[in-house]
């Protein structure tokens, strides 16, 4: 079955532009509005997940184990151009700001911005959902 996913991940990596690791466990109610650009390399993504384009989420030095890669929550909202790298985790209700490099694990419900990202205050707002 290994080999099958493997070439199914290349020909998506050609027709569409986006690269998913085969190894790469998805939840349920996964979305990628605009994929092109888009690598994942993490070990797993929960469920209810908004990734946008141009997005990398991989190890930070080039190997082919998965030792080293991120791990990401549930309702994660992660912006365009962001870069989430390293063996780190990505808590639940995260909100990954575009073009932010996330290189450290963060907490739950947390904002996260900035060259390298830095946890900001993430407001809530009453009667509001960002995900079902």
């Amino acid at each position: 079955m290994q080999p099958i996913a493997k070439l199914l991940t290349w020909i998506n990596f050609f027709l569409f532009g986006v690269e998913i690791a085969s190894n790469c466990e998805i939840g349920s109610h996964f979305y990628m509005p605009h994929v092109s650009g888009t690598v994942i390399g993490a070990i797993s993504i929960g469920h209810h997940v908004v990734i946008y384009h141009q997005v990398t989420i991989g190890a930070k030095e080039i190997m082919f184990e998965y030792e080293g890669r991120p791990t990401v929550g549930n309702h994660v909202f992660i912006a365009s151009g962001a870069k989430v790298i390293g063996d780190i985790t990505i808590g639940d209700g995260c909100v990954i700001a575009a073009n932010s490099v996330v290189n450290r694990s963060t907490p739950v419900n947390s904002l996260l911005a900035g060259v390298p990202a830095k946890v900001l205050p993430l407001k809530k707002m009453p009667n509001a959902r960002l995900f079902n």
